[in-house]
């Protein structure tokens, strides 16, 4: 249950700094708009992993999910089963031809700097989560910071 929670608060974080961030919807529009619909039905953010068969990134994928549906926006979980590092760049070029409002990817290695960079390019933000990619030009990082909480956990 508690892990449930973390992803739902960790989708809530990033899904909302994406809509918070990424609106370009003059204060006309916003007027407009009814109030008792929904404004983001047709915005999409995707995840993008790997190791999709661990329980923690299981956790990831109901996190999204249910913060789709409490946000009235689209949410898709892709990427490898396993730790394949091609398959994952795949997954991401496909997320990226879908011109998502947003992408949250798990940094596994700066090897994804570049597709991270290429996305961010095209003008989709990026959120990287639990593992960084300091030297993309990802939009932000939410997570512990892996290293310090080992070096806290000796």
């Amino acid at each position: 249950m508690r892990k449930g929670f973390v992803g739902l608060i960790l989708g809530v974080m990033v899904l909302g700094s994406f809509m918070a961030c990424g609106s370009q919807t003059n204060t006309a529009a916003k007027a407009e708009a009814p109030k008792s619909g929904n404004s983001h039905a047709d915005q999409l953010y995707i995840e993008v992993s790997a190791l999709g068969n661990l329980d923690y990134f299981y956790d990831h994928k109901l996190g999204m999910k249910m913060v789709g549906e409490e946000l009235g926006v689209r949410t898709e979980y892709v990427g490898p089963a396993e730790y394949d590092m091609n398959a994952m760049v795949a997954a991401f070029e496909q997320a990226i031809a879908k011109k998502p409002n947003g992408i949250v990817v798990v940094g596994f290695e700066p090897s994804l700097n570049s597709i991270v960079d290429k996305a961010m390019d095209m003008g989709i933000p990026v959120v990287t989560v639990d593992a960084d990619l300091p030297g993309s030009k990802r939009m932000a990082f939410v997570g512990t910071g892996n290293f310090n909480a080992g070096v806290v956990a000796k």
